[in-house]
């Protein structure tokens, strides 16, 4: 195996490793809960992708609360669980992105898989911008 062949196999396997990457990436975000309890420890919320709340746990106790002060607890305990979603998230996905053109300057890549790098760094831009999407989504 040449050199130039030895390089081409060494930045196929960096573009797989960071493919999985994203792939991962999206796992995350398919399989993270954020968990939140309200100041009055009543209620617990668990929030799943895109804020979807799914599980409510209501302390017997909080039966007895007025109508305005459980719903508050409730709305606090989802704000919890969705800032500790968001949190999750944004841990699991700090990676730096994609550098494509790197990877052709590092492994000296001739022009002929130019366009195969571009297709790559298209598609690491647009999961990039999801990403980012998902992050100012959270934020606001």
């Amino acid at each position: 195996m040449s050199g130039f062949d030895a390089q081409i196999q060494q930045a196929m396997r960096q573009v797989r490793q960071r493919l999985d990457t994203f792939e991962q990436h999206r796992t995350v975000l398919a399989e993270t809960v954020g968990e939140g309890t309200s100041e009055d420890g009543l209620i617990t919320a668990r929030v799943g992708a895109g804020g979807a709340v799914q599980d409510l746990e209501i302390n017997p106790r909080a039966m007895r609360l007025d109508s305005h002060t459980l719903r508050d607890s409730i709305l606090a305990a989802i704000r919890a669980a969705t800032e500790n979603w968001a949190e999750a998230v944004r841990e699991a996905t700090a990676r730096p992105p994609v550098d494509a053109e790197q990877l052709l300057r590092d492994f000296g890549v001739g022009p002929e898989l130019k366009s195969t790098m571009a297709q790559f760094s298209q598609r690491a831009a647009d999961i990039e911008q999801n990403l980012a999407a998902l992050r100012r989504d959270l934020a606001g």
